[in-house]
């Protein structure tokens, strides 16, 4: 049965705090006397005008992502000071109709989830493309780390098409469904011998099509591979769709 995940902005309270685990890998933690300080994620507040009352709050937190940050991914490096770096890489989709928003730090301190400070409220054009970074560093006699949480911020794409091929073990191709709007179903089976898809997703950035392209292994769709994207509706708002990839059952 086709499901569709509509979501408007003004009614969406998408996280629960005090449901997150503490992923560590994914921190940072600084010790001073009697105090110790993690930091956690940010929160990505919306608002459909700066002056405003935020309307809806995204978190990423623990390692974990709200529903319209997208991707997330995290890195570590060490930079030009010779500090340890991890820096948590956010992407998020604005909307033309939502479009202004600010970003607050969040950390742990002595456990408890607290808020350490924002940035300014900010509106950005349509289609414009950027970026937002907060950092923090310490360093003692032992530690010379910091943390970074960076925002990337682009508008919501219309959505065009989906296209699955699939190939086996020497690359031959079997088959191919090219998947839209009016076609879209819950599940995508791919058959016994698929060995890997090849996965084309089309879509517009305001009137530029563009395309991305992405290979899921055979093992990958095994453990439970599930594919997430997202579209504006004809009044501005934002929808996202969920396929959830199967092989095919063997016969018994």
């Amino acid at each position: 049965m086709k499901r569709v995940y509509l979501v408007l902005i003004v009614f969406v309270t998408l996280f629960f705090i005090s449901s997150c685990e503490l992923v560590s890998s994914t921190t940072e933690k600084t010790t001073t006397e009697n105090k110790t300080i993690e930091y956690v994620g940010v929160k990505i507040s919306i608002l459909d005008n700066f002056i405003n009352d935020p309307l809806v709050d995204y978190y990423y937190i623990d390692g974990e992502k709200g529903l319209y940050i997208y991707d997330v991914s995290v890195k570590e490096y060490q930079d030009d000071s010779g500090a340890q770096v991890i820096e948590h890489e956010i992407n998020y989709h604005l909307t033309p109709k939502y479009n202004c928003f600010y970003i607050t730090t969040l950390i742990r301190e002595n456990g408890d989830l607290k808020e350490l400070d924002s940035s300014t409220a900010t509106c950005t054009d349509f289609m414009a493309k950027f970026s937002h970074s907060i950092g923090y560093g310490y360093k003692d006699s032992k530690v010379n780390e910091k943390i970074i949480f960076k925002v990337n911020f682009s508008f919501m794409p219309n959505f065009i098409s989906y296209e699955v091929i699939e190939y086996d073990q020497s690359h031959n191709k079997l088959v191919s469904k090219t998947i839209t709007l009016d076609n879209i179903s819950d599940e995508y089976i791919i058959q016994q011998d698929t060995a890997y898809c090849k996965i084309i997703y089309q879509y517009l950035e305001g009137e530029v099509s563009q395309s991305d392209v992405k290979i899921i292994d055979h093992k990958d769709i095994i453990n439970g591979y599930t594919e997430r994207f997202y579209t504006l509706t004809e009044n501005d708002e934002r929808a996202f769709y969920i396929i959830q990839f199967k092989v095919e059952p063997t016969n018994s």
